[in-house]
């Protein structure tokens, strides 16, 4: 293997000057700033196209619960499982009142 002074800096017994040092770490700082550019893009994008979605869906889904809800066939199973489950209208809970009562004394 011949010696060719072209490739001098790249031989493993001589470190890098500091110009190259210099040059390295401002690239590498340029890089990180456009890798972090285009995935602020990226996230932006996919946040924007996961939000169009989502909407749709709850749009159909919406649509949907209504249709279902006027059907008979439905409104049947719904009132079974009410039987089944007991559940009922009721909403439990619990009231306090506060009684004042005015003490009437007897006098004989």
């Amino acid at each position: 293997m011949q010696h060719d002074p072209r490739f001098h800096h790249a031989l493993p017994g001589k470190p890098p000057g500091l110009l190259t040092r210099i040059i390295a770490v401002i690239a590498a700082v340029g890089l990180a700033i456009v890798g972090l550019m285009f995935s602020v893009v990226v996230f932006a994008i996919a946040l924007g196209v996961g939000a169009v979605v989502a909407i749709w869906l709850w749009w159909k889904m919406r649509t949907l619960r209504k249709q279902m809800e006027q059907d008979p066939r439905f409104q049947e199973m719904r009132r079974q499982q009410q039987q089944q489950s007991g559940e009922s209208d009721v909403i439990e809970g619990v009231v306090i009142r506060e009684v004042h009562e005015e003490r009437h004394e007897r006098r004989d």
